[in-house]
Formats: structure tokens, sequence, C-alpha cells
């Protein structure tokens, strides 16, 4: 499923199969204002919608089967007839954890950022809160109780709640950017993010703040102008990276001043591995500000820009199925969880419980072992380590890897 928006504060639902996309229906516009996000939920029960910066659109949480509103939220749950832009959020994220409790991140530019839970009462308070941080962009992670926030210093910061019994939110500072930030992207194994500045695209590690690539050969910045450009990850193994452009001034339209003039916005695709684009799609008229690709289907992809369409991509399988040394491996998960277990059984076995006053603390300590390394992610955290499931499993190299 696809939901599309933008000026014209119109929302549509979509239905992706077989690279093609058949409209669904449509929800009423409720707000003023240009709708700048939206996010579907895990369970894709939800549709959450924000406005942009400058907008008076209260962040709006849709129920998919009803296409009526389930919750809005505002900066202050409060019937008052004075109303500032600084009264509503303009972005927000889903927040699932295991227990499938769905509770969402919210924030905007003026120093606002709560967390509240859908399960709770419409008017129940938010049950966590940081002020003071100007908030540009969410994403919440699957733990279902930390996410990642861009503000306005340029920084990009990983919030948590989990060991936290106050109200206030605990965050570290992953990387801080010398440009300006206009928007992020976390990878699928939520190892990686991804940020769109105005001069570049750059990758960094999470968990070691290292930067790992900085991707160029777009356009993504124009004078007196601010566009949201939004990125996503895709392929047959998530490693490559699809974005929009701005489309570029040329001798003609900048001597006769004429924007019809200029170059047209572009989708633009890279891998992992090179800093250059791989491919480039031209179709667009004016500037390209969104791309999505679809999780299910690694041959289709989806763009939007200013000339109010929505282009839908078809891509040979073959053209993103190449494996990188940056991105974690995936492995189908059935696959993965047999051979550790039977890995891990065979070492056990190996050793005879212990007879000594220890009671069997050699084969009490195999068995946690062995839970320690069974893994519900799809995605495999280290490569050496693929390479030995490899070798174990007597097989080669996958060309292409399986549906789960």
């Amino acid at each position: 499923m696809m939901a599309s928006g933008g000026k014209s504060n119109s929302i549509t639902l979509w239905k992706c199969a077989k690279s093609k996309l058949t409209r669904i229906g449509e929800m009423a516009p409720i707000n003023e204002g240009d709708i700048a996000y939206m996010e579907f939920c895990q369970q894709n029960k939800y549709l959450l919608i924000c406005g942009g910066q400058m907008a008076r659109y209260n962040l709006t949480i849709f129920d998919i089967a009803t296409r009526s509103v389930f919750r809005m939220l505002r900066v202050n749950n409060t019937h008052d007839d004075i109303i500032d832009i600084g009264s509503f959020f303009s972005c927000g994220s889903f927040l699932t954890d295991t227990y499938n409790r769905t509770r969402v991140v919210a924030g905007n530019e003026f120093g606002a950022m709560k967390v509240f839970d859908l399960s709770r009462g419409e008017h129940e308070p938010a049950i966590r809160q940081q002020a003071g941080f100007r908030i540009r962009c969410l994403h919440g992670m699957r733990s279902g109780d930390s996410f990642i926030a861009v503000d306005t210093h340029n920084r990009v910061r990983l919030f948590s709640f989990a060991n936290n019994t106050t109200e206030n939110l605990e965050g570290t500072t992953i990387c801080k950017e010398e440009v300006t930030i206009i928007h992020m992207t976390v990878h699928p194994s939520e190892r990686l993010v991804l940020t769109t500045t105005e001069l570049n695209l750059r990758l960094w590690d999470i968990r070691t703040h290292n930067l790992i690539r900085i991707f160029s050969g777009a356009c993504q910045r124009e004078e007196f102008s601010r566009y949201q450009i939004h990125s996503s990850f895709g392929g047959v193994h998530q490693n490559f990276i699809a974005t929009g452009s701005i489309g570029k001034e040329t001798d003609e339209s900048l001597r006769e001043n004429d924007k019809t003039k200029r170059k047209h916005g572009r989708v633009v695709i890279w891998s992992v591995q090179d800093s250059r684009p791989r491919y480039s799609l031209v179709g667009h008229r004016g500037h390209v500000n969104a791309v999505a690709w679809n999780p299910a289907d690694p041959t289709m992809l989806v763009s939007c820009g200013a000339d109010a369409t929505i282009r839908v991509w078809s891509l040979d399988r073959s053209e993103t199925a190449d494996y990188s040394e940056i991105v974690p491996r995936r492995i189908p998960r059935h696959l993965k969880q047999q051979k550790k277990s039977s890995s891990s059984m065979v070492q056990c076995d190996m050793m005879e419980p212990s007879t000594s006053k220890n009671g069997g603390g050699t084969y009490e300590l195999c068995t946690n072992m062995k839970e320690m390394l069974s893994t519900k992610s799809e995605f495999e955290s280290d490569l050496k380590q693929e390479q030995e499931w490899l070798n174990q499993a007597a097989r080669p190299d996958w060309i292409l890897d399986n549906n789960d």
C-alpha cells in the first residue's frame, strides 16, 4: 500500500501490485496548509500525516480500515482560540514495540518534542517529552523505546527512554553536519543512517558514529528556496539508494531569468559501494522531491515531483542485485536460525555436563550462548560471520536471495 499527498492537501491511497498502482480511495482534507511527510505504522493499521514547518496542519493519524481520523495531536492539547505556528508538530514517526503498543514521537522546529501512547485516551498527556530541541526530522526504531532525530543544529541524535523513569528523554549525538540537513533516512537494518544535505548525501554508522560514504551527483538545493527531498533504500539486498534532485540552472535560464528553461530534476540511484550515481531516471518536469522503493518488490520504484505526477519505474532485478561490504547481507531467516541452532548444539554435545559441585554449569553456559546467538533480525551484523555460515553450509554464494 502507498499514500500520496502534497500542496493540494488531498490524501490518496494506492495499492501496489505487479509494478502498478491502483487507486483505492481518498481521505478528505481536514487541515490547512500543505502535506510534508507521511508514514505507515509497522502493522499498516495507521497513517501519520504532518504538515510543513510553517503550515497550520495538525499531526493527524488516520485509521486505514475506516479511512477516518483516529487521533489528532498538537503541542498543547487545549481548545484555546489563540493558536500560533508553534502549536503544530511538523514531523513525527511511529514507535511499535514487541507488545504491539503503538506510540508516536512528534516534534517541531520551535522546541517541542513529545512521545504519545495511542492506547491511552485522546486528552491524556504525553508519556515522555523534552524541550529545547528544534526538531527537523524523526525516525522511530523497531525496539519501540528509541528514535533518531535531526535538529536545526544539523545534529543526528539517538534518544531512548527504555531505562529512563523520568519524563525527560536522554540522547546521544551520532554525527554533526557542517551544512543544513534536509532529511534523513534510516536503513532497514537500523545500523546506518543517510543524511540528505544541501551539498550531498552522507552515510553514517549509527553504532560507531563513523562516516562511511559520501554520495554526490544530485543537486539538492535551490537559492532562496527550501525543498523536502526524501530518499529511500532499496534493491535486492537493500544496498542501493534512490533520491530526487532539483533542476539545475542553465545559461539560458540565468540569462533570461526564466525558470521554465532550467534542466528538469531526475531520479538518481547509487550503489553504496560507489560515490557517483549508478543510474539516472529522466521523466519528471521540474523538481523531483520524493522517491520510495517498494520494500516487497525491489524492481519497483515510485517518484513524485513538482509536476504533480506520480511515476512508477520498473528496474531489472539484476541491476540492483550486487552485494556490498558496507550493508549487512540479507540471509533467509529460517535458514540462518536453523544453521546457528545446529552449530550450537554440536558444540554443546561435545561437552558433557559437569558432575562437580558447579552442577552442570558448562551445559547451562552452552544453552545461554545458544540463546544469545539466536536473532529475529533479517540482517547479519557481521560479514565475517556470514562467510563462516556459507562455508559451513557448503553452498556457493547466492546471486539472488529468496524471500522469507
